[in-house]
């Protein structure tokens, strides 16, 4: 009977022993693999200290740059990033498919629907980089729509009269060469999300500690991110609504 219960301890004991070192391992790896932040070139830039946030985390930060949307989705879906820069319509649209992912900051942005400063109004054609924001700038207008995910592109096409209207971030904006036709954040909509793939608060409060000193970084607001919520809701692209706590790490705040 003693010597039954020894060797259900010992088996015990040897259990724990490979857990721990399966677990050891598991740690490292993580501590070793960098942090992967995924953003594509048409967004906002990301202003972020990544000295302070490896140091932070114990782990290199890299960001990589995506030409466009789909490219990042790839990656997103290749398992390639811990968090990624996008548009809240985008993020929303995917989220049911990104598992726990969770957004853990807001950063000010605003687009513009705009045209030649000289332009008679005569509108046939736009250059847009995605469906949401551009279809609710160009609010129905009965013109043709041709897709360009560079703002450089974009920008040519305009000036070199290819198109009538561009779709642009306000920073591309030149008054001296450009006037405004709409604003979406006249619509309500001016920011983009940082979003968390790994549903970790610990990771999360450490890079808003990071993000926040910037005073164009907060956490997402639940008004205007439910106002794109039932947007797309509305439109029926997502099925069902999602509570803020679903899309936003609320811990702490």
């Amino acid at each position: 009977m003693k010597s039954s219960r020894l060797w259900l301890l010992s088996l015990f004991i040897l259990a724990l022993s490979c857990l721990a070192i399966y677990a050891n391992t598991l740690w490292l790896r993580n501590e070793k693999k960098p942090f992967t932040i995924g953003i594509t070139r048409y967004t906002t830039q990301l202003t972020i200290d990544t000295k302070s946030l490896e140091k932070i985390l114990s782990r290199e930060i890299l960001v990589v740059y995506y030409e466009d949307e789909s490219a990042l989705l790839k990656a997103l879906y290749e398992q390639k990033l811990d968090a990624f820069l996008i548009n809240p319509f985008d993020f929303i649209a995917h989220h049911q498919s990104l598992g726990g992912a969770k957004a853990i900051a807001s950063l000010k942005v605003d687009y513009f629907l705009i045209s030649k400063i000289d332009s008679s109004g005569d509108f046939k054609s736009v250059a847009s980089f995605d469906d949401h924001i551009s279809a609710i700038l160009i609010n129905q207008r009965n013109i043709k729509q041709i897709h360009m995910s560079r703002p450089l592109e974009r920008l040519a096409a305009l000036q070199d009269g290819l198109v009538d209207l561009i779709v642009i971030e306000s920073a591309n904006f030149d008054s001296t060469k450009h006037q405004i036709i709409e604003k979406i954040s006249s619509k309500g909509y001016d920011f983009n999300l940082l979003v968390l793939i790994d549903d970790d608060q610990q990771i999360a409060r450490d890079i808003q500690v990071n993000l926040f000193e910037n005073v164009d970084v907060q956490v997402p607001d639940e008004e205007k991110l439910m106002r794109v919520m039932n947007h797309l809701f509305q439109m029926e692209i997502i099925k069902k609504r999602i509570e803020y706590s679903d899309l936003v790490y609320t811990i702490g705040f």
